[in-house]
């Protein structure tokens, strides 16, 4: 089996992947078609190739991506492919995304005001489309960011659920104890990990707030729309 950890960045995608090496202890791809990313990928140029190649067919595999789906990708709709989308409530995500870009050097909290404005709203549409493109595909299991900080024992069971492996009661006390949010104090301008902690009434410019809850509200009312016609 195949399963790609497809989440949308800066929603949780990362803490899928604990969830499923701890539970799955998976192969990854070979060298062949990886990235540079520290999480196992496989190079969006050569994914079609990948899933060809069939390297994947004898074992469990996890890949980690951030690819939306379009219709080029057919090729995913296999019995032996798997794929999760995490995805987490658009102020926060964009907030994380700011960390993430001053940890990278990519801006500092000086810009901070004039990057919300910018490249955050333009990152919320690029999450909007990620989430919206996936949704509606039968071979993907959608898991909201916010239900696995409140529920994380149901949203493991569900996504092993998802992907037809059973998991012993002492496997899934193993996962919940291996991937356990760990709170810490916030410092500012640092690229910290809230473990789910909304910051985005505090740290996020009123005005590019509401634009990027209106956004959040209207792709609310889509994803709900999409869920109960796909179940």
């Amino acid at each position: 089996m195949l399963i790609l950890n497809n989440g949308v960045p800066k929603s949780g995608s990362t803490w899928m992947q604990s969830v499923l090496r701890i539970a799955l202890d998976p192969a990854f791809p070979s060298d062949t078609w990886r990235n540079k990313w520290i999480n196992p990928s496989v190079d969006p140029k050569k994914m079609k190739n990948y899933v060809a190649s069939k390297e994947w067919r004898h074992q469990t595999t996890l890949v980690k991506l951030h690819m939306a789906f379009t219709e080029d990708m057919s090729y995913l709709f296999d019995p032996n492919i798997k794929v999760i989308v995490t995805y987490r409530n658009i102020p926060d995500s964009i907030l994380s995304y700011f960390h993430h870009q001053i940890r990278l050097n990519e801006t500092s909290i000086e810009e901070k005001e004039n990057w919300f404005q910018s490249v955050g709203v333009e990152f919320a549409y690029r999450l909007a489309n990620h989430r919206l493109s996936w949704l509606p595909v039968s071979n993907a299991h959608c898991v909201r960011y916010e239900n696995m900080l409140a529920q994380p024992k149901q949203s493991i069971l569900e996504t092993m659920r998802f992907l037809e492996v059973p998991i012993s009661s002492d496997k899934l006390e193993k996962v919940l104890e291996g991937t356990k949010v760990k709170r810490k104090k916030p410092v500012e301008g640092s690229h910290i990990r809230t473990a789910g902690q909304s910051r985005a009434e505090i740290e996020i410019p009123a005005n590019t707030l509401q634009i990027l809850k209106d956004i959040d509200a209207t792709l609310e009312r889509s994803t709900s729309e999409i869920l109960s016609a796909k179940h």
